[in-house]
């Protein structure tokens, strides 16, 4: 990660410069500044900045450091909703549906009319029931968790795929979010 320097000394200047370079997709950058502000803000830093990096290291698939910076965020604002939206499509594509929608309708209980959590919620719950549905040891389960197994021992990442199968004559991989250019899939 290059990290950008700044001579500011205000903790909410750097926050607006992370938002700059998030919205111009400079993950790494937005990250560098919201770093600096949380840093900067010593021991009273914003939910804010905790929020909105680990929005950043969400977009980087970095899934393991949004989760901890929702945390963060949470322990800073218990009813800071886009953290537990943000932590809630983490643990999603760590492939925790159940955890995940657990924490969408914590997120939900604190702003109800927030759109994306909603709409996120219900697309979870499809698939949930989805999951549900299918036994154990039904043979497309077995296989696909035998084929994420081996593609673990081989030094791959599953978190941004998910497979599920959804009759006897149409099974597939689907993209759990959306997959950058370049990157590859099976």
């Amino acid at each position: 990660m290059s990290k950008s320097t700044n001579k500011s000394t205000n903790p909410e200047a750097l926050k607006e410069q992370g938002n700059t370079y998030f919205t111009l997709g400079k993950f790494d950058q937005a990250i560098a500044f919201y770093s600096q502000a949380i840093d900067m803000a010593g021991d009273k830093p914003s939910h804010v900045y905790y929020g909105n990096r680990a929005n950043a290291y969400l977009e980087l698939n970095e899934l393991d450091k949004s989760i901890a910076d929702c945390v963060e965020a949470i322990k800073l604002c218990p009813t800071y909703s886009k953290a537990y939206f943000r932590q809630g499509k983490a643990t999603i594509f760590k492939q925790d549906m159940k955890a995940g929608y657990a924490l969408l309708e914590a997120g939900h209980q604190h702003d109800k009319t927030n759109t994306a959590i909603i709409e996120l919620m219900q697309q979870v719950k499809v698939l949930i029931d989805e999951d549900d549905k299918m036994p154990e040891d039904h043979p497309a389960r077995l296989m696909i968790s035998n084929l994420f197994r081996w593609i673990e021992s081989h030094g791959g990442k599953i978190n941004s795929i998910r497979c599920r199968h959804y009759s006897e004559t149409n099974r597939g991989l689907v993209a759990s979010q959306d997959l950058k250019y370049g990157t590859a899939i099976l």
